[in-house]
């Protein structure tokens, strides 16, 4: 898992997907705790940088961070050279994700496929 900012991180499922997550508080046991928690899964790139920043300047407009169109560029602007960041990183993690869990599926599919056979 790999942090965007101070409160969104990407990640990696064992299927290759990625996993946008962000920090929120909860209350647990009667105390304020700070936890992860999933926004969404992509396969794509590109929608999990658009909801990304959608979320982000959501929260930045709510604190009042955002005055101007300059400071929503500076946002867009870190925003997407973090992402880009993130993804030249994740990528090989990514791609061997996909390559593991295909190789699963397949055999699943030959133990159902043998399962089936020998109880006919």
């Amino acid at each position: 898992m790999l942090s965007i900012n101070e409160t969104h991180d990407i990640s990696v499922a064992k299927n290759g997907d990625y996993v946008l997550s962000r920090m929120v508080w909860r209350i647990a046991e009667g105390k304020r705790t700070r936890v992860t928690e999933v926004i969404a899964i992509y396969k794509s790139e590109v929608l999990l940088t658009r909801d990304l920043i959608g979320d982000c300047v959501g929260i930045a407009d709510y604190k009042k961070e955002i005055s101007d169109l300059d400071q929503l560029s500076d946002i867009y602007g870190r925003l997407l050279i973090g992402c880009q960041e993130i993804f030249s990183v994740l990528s090989p993690l990514r791609e061997q994700r996909i390559t593991e869990y295909k190789i699963r599926m397949r055999q699943e599919e030959k133990r159902a496929k043998a399962s089936k056979g020998g109880a006919i």
